[in-house]
């Protein structure tokens, strides 16, 4: 199981670095390997759900600016696992996933503070394994997985 994050920060870029960052919540894997959904913010990137495992409701965040590990800032509604997620300036939202069984469920988190996730919506089919997430100024969005 991978509980790394890694990434090129943008101000590392030119000096090929690459920087490495414990999870807090060790979620079982990063965004992008399909356990577990991410999102940027301005400053800081997060990480949310996977399984340890079992489920984890955990919400990471890590700074771009330091190469420190990521902390627990908060839980989501629900474990899952195979979550998407998407961001607006402003706020994160994980959808879908799996939990007890597929989950329907759009949670949202706020990037200023850091505190636990509300419900706020549900997709239209619960599902799982979300291939592809995205965001826009106004809207996020999900396609694909098994329902």
């Amino acid at each position: 199981m991978i509980k790394y994050i890694q990434h090129k920060g943008y101000e590392r870029l030119y000096r090929d670095k690459l920087v490495v960052t414990h999870l807090a919540g060790f979620g079982g894997g990063v965004s992008g390997s399909g356990e577990t959904s991410g999102f940027q913010g301005t400053t800081s990137g997060y990480t949310s759900g996977g399984s340890t495992p079992t489920h984890v409701d955990t919400i990471d965040k890590y700074a771009y600016a330091s190469d420190a590990n990521a902390t627990d800032v908060g839980d989501l509604t629900q474990g899952l696992l195979y979550p998407g997620g998407s961001s607006s300036s402003t706020n994160g939202y994980t959808h879908g996933g799996m939990a007890a069984s597929n989950s329907d469920v759009i949670d949202k988190f706020p990037f200023a503070s850091d505190t636990n996730a509300a419900d706020v919506g549900d997709l239209t089919v619960a599902r799982r394994y979300i291939v592809g997430s995205s965001s826009s100024a106004d809207h996020g969005y999900c396609t694909g997985g098994y329902d």
